[in-house]
């Protein structure tokens, strides 16, 4: 995954963490976003993610994008409307 970064790439934003319900892939997957879906990603579900999701289907974090063009996802946030 590579994202397009302006001078503001450590800014932080909020991304909702989504979890497939049904699938027919062997392998679970989770859906990453922010509000306005320029940021938009999908992961194989790990047990990292496992744990922060806490068995809830969708929650929302405060997330931001290093240097190396890597989403790091940070502490948790509080539900948002969208």
């Amino acid at each position: 995954m590579e994202f397009i970064l302006n001078n503001n790439y450590m800014k932080k934003f909020i991304v909702k963490i989504q979890v497939s319900l049904f699938s027919s892939e062997p392998v679970q997957e989770v859906l990453i976003y922010n509000k306005d879906q320029s940021v938009r990603e999908t992961f194989v579900l790990t047990d990292n993610i496992k744990n922060i999701m806490k068995d809830e289907p969708k929650l929302f974090f405060y997330a931001h994008i290093d240097k190396n063009k890597k989403l790091n996802i940070d502490k948790s946030a509080k539900w948002q409307d969208w």
